[in-house]
């Protein structure tokens, strides 16, 4: 697409849990993949060079899933440098739900929600915090 900002510079995949003590377990000690960030109510894990899964506690998630804990439980979430760009590309499309750019509290956190074909959920993502962007 003309216009487009540059790709995502990694990505993750969250899923929801209603019981994130049996998830960390699952992707700890079954899957043995190592912890990328742990907000406690979401925990990252790496599982390539800038791939993660992420888990998210179905009670705190800010996707914006208007089907709440009943919705699909995924969300796609693409790291960028310029979330600002990508809003703006993005408004021009036949993107459904976009939201408006916001913060996540107590993360270093900038993203915007958008629905992509068959209800699938998107997010684009840019870290403020230094640390989480040399991570991800």
């Amino acid at each position: 697409m003309p216009g487009q900002p540059n790709r995502p510079s990694s990505q993750i995949t969250f899923l929801k849990f209603q019981d994130m003590v049996r998830a960390k377990r699952f992707f700890r000690d079954v899957l043995g993949l190592e912890t990328a960030y742990d907000a406690g109510w979401a925990v990252v894990y790496a599982t390539a060079d800038q791939a993660f899964v992420g888990a998210v506690d179905a009670g705190h998630s800010s996707d914006g899933d208007p089907e709440g804990v009943g919705g699909p439980g995924i969300l796609v979430s693409f790291t960028v440098d310029d979330v600002e760009a990508w809003h703006a590309v993005l408004s021009k499309t036949s993107v459904q739900g976009q939201t408006e750019i916001h913060s996540v509290p107590g993360i270093g956190l900038r993203s915007f929600f958008f629905q992509g074909p068959e209800g699938y959920r998107f997010e684009v993502q840019e870290f403020t915090d230094a640390t989480l962007r040399r991570l991800f």
